[in-house]
């Protein structure tokens, strides 16, 4: 019995010299989310992966992660590993963000013990990767109530340029334009065939303009913001699925760029839809300049026949109306009117109250 003892007791201090040995430099671990940008509410996949370098195997180790949960507010979790000499550890865990925003990953702590539990060291390993949440698009009665203001009973090309292609007069039929371009009427006033000939407009691109110039009491309004950022949103993938060029202009801040505002040339496609919503996702509620300034670069960007959509709140204080007669129009009546004198077409202004309601002056 006295034998077998001392052959417990010396595997136990053999286990625990080679617990003692454990090269801080000889472990690595990083955490990472599997996704750059998701959506409210979506799942995704976060990888860690924990890799003993050395040649002896860790008996016992503690992972610490603290993964985004909620605004700035981050969540512990912990799990227990061992690993054998050379080993490399790799796990995911499924994660879901339900407010737009950025979100960081800084790494994690391994917690390493020795054999009898009598001694413990840490070593923290810091690294900064991110996730954009998106904001939510508009439900569908919102969207079509709001695009149905917009729209009315025509299409969004037909809103947005009320005649995108003018005739500007009329030639003999030559056997080689379409049956299509043929005017009857003409041809019936001159006895002989008369094809239509047309002047298309100036290069067919919309101005989607986001204001977040609102005073202190408004910005600090999150569910107005919110509300603001949602429409936007909804506006671009109206556009994108419309087949209409847009530029994005905003005054803006958003987290974790330079410069202040932003500006993304005028493009279509899901490239270009991804810089506005991923821009849209990283956007604060405070603004890099005025609505003032915002309007004249809109104006500096645009050219003839090119129309702006600007995106604005309300000060619960007015009505739309008011807003439009007594903010707009009062406040920035000279902005508005140069901007209106690049484009020659009149701004439209998506107002969003407090209720999150929208009406388009």
């Amino acid at each position: 019995m006295g034998v077998f003892l001392l052959i417990l007791a010396g595997i136990a201090l053999l286990l625990e010299l080679v617990s003692l040995y454990r090269p801080k430099q000889l472990l690595y671990m990083s955490s990472r989310p599997l996704v750059k940008v998701t959506e409210p509410d979506r799942e995704f996949q976060m990888e860690t992966v924990v890799e003993n370098r050395g040649r002896m195997p860790i008996l016992f180790a503690r992972l610490i992660e603290y993964l985004p949960y909620k605004g700035s507010r981050s969540q512990k979790v912990t799990s227990n590993l061992y690993l054998m000499p050379r080993e490399r550890v790799t796990r995911r865990r499924t994660l879901t963000l339900s407010q737009r925003g950025r979100y960081f990953f800084h790494g994690g702590v391994l917690e390493i013990g020795d054999f009898l539990g009598l001694t413990q060291s840490q070593r923290a390993f810091f690294q900064t990767e991110e996730v954009v949440v998106l904001p939510k698009p508009l439900d569908k009665a919102s969207l079509s109530k709001t695009m149905g203001g917009l729209m009315g009973d025509r299409s969004v090309q037909r809103f947005i340029w009320e005649d995108p292609m003018l005739t500007i007069g009329f030639n003999d039929y030559t056997g080689r334009e379409p049956m299509k371009k043929i005017s009857w009427t003409r041809t019936a006033q001159a006895g002989r065939l008369m094809v239509k000939t047309y002047d298309v407009t100036e290069d067919a691109v919309v101005s989607l303009v986001v204001n977040t110039d609102h005073g202190q009491r408004l910005s600090s309004d999150g569910l107005m913001m919110e509300r603001l950022f949602s429409t936007a949103r909804s506006i671009a993938e109206e556009l994108e699925a419309s087949g209409i060029r847009y530029r994005f202009i905003t005054n803006m801040r958003q987290a974790g760029q330079d410069y202040q505002g932003s500006y993304i040339p005028a493009g279509a496609g899901q490239s270009q839809l991804f810089r506005v919503l991923t821009a849209l996702g990283r956007a604060t509620y405070d603004s890099a300049f005025s609505f003032q300034k915002l309007l004249e670069k809109t104006a500096s960007y645009s050219q003839m026949g090119q129309r702006a959509l600007i995106v604005t709140a309300a000060p619960s204080s007015f009505s739309a109306e008011e807003l439009s007669l007594n903010g707009l129009s009062a406040a920035y009546g000279q902005a508005l009117g140069r901007l209106q004198a690049a484009c020659g077409l009149k701004p439209l202004v998506a107002v969003v109250d407090r209720k999150g309601e929208i009406t388009w002056l």
